[in-house]
């Protein structure tokens, strides 16, 4: 692997983390996409699931108390039903498409995020100026 690829994937990890250590998720969000770019598509999701674990596993302990048990089953219970239907996919599917519409769907999702918080700012600056 080029020294290039390295970087790229330092700086993925670095500015991935510094998201999920703002916001408390969203690692995987970004840094899937972008490894993907840097490496191949099952080393990709590898490197993501490795580094997610060590993120959570670092930041855990001092997130117990603030952990809804209900809540933690469900989502549970929902992974694991859908994770064969991940691995499934994620086997037959041709990894260009895949990656086309990861970018575009991250895209959408950024414009629509994005977007409606510039438009409200703008508008309460707007009121109060």
């Amino acid at each position: 692997m080029e020294l290039s690829h390295w970087a790229g994937l330092a700086a993925t990890t670095f500015v991935a983390a510094l998201l999920q250590a703002a916001g408390g998720f969203g690692f995987a969000v970004l840094a899937a996409p972008l490894f993907l770019l840097f490496v191949d598509p099952p080393r990709a999701i590898q490197l993501v699931i490795i580094v997610t674990t060590a993120l959570s596993t670092v930041v855990l302990p001092g997130l117990r108390r603030a952990i809804a048990p209900d809540l933690l089953v469900r989502l549970a219970v929902g992974s694991l039903a859908g994770l064969p239907l991940g691995l499934i996919a994620f086997r037959h599917t041709d990894p260009v498409p895949v990656r086309v519409a990861v970018g575009v769907i991250i895209l959408a999702s950024l414009c629509f995020w994005a977007c409606p918080g510039a438009v409200a700012g703008a508008e309460r600056r707007r009121r109060s100026g």
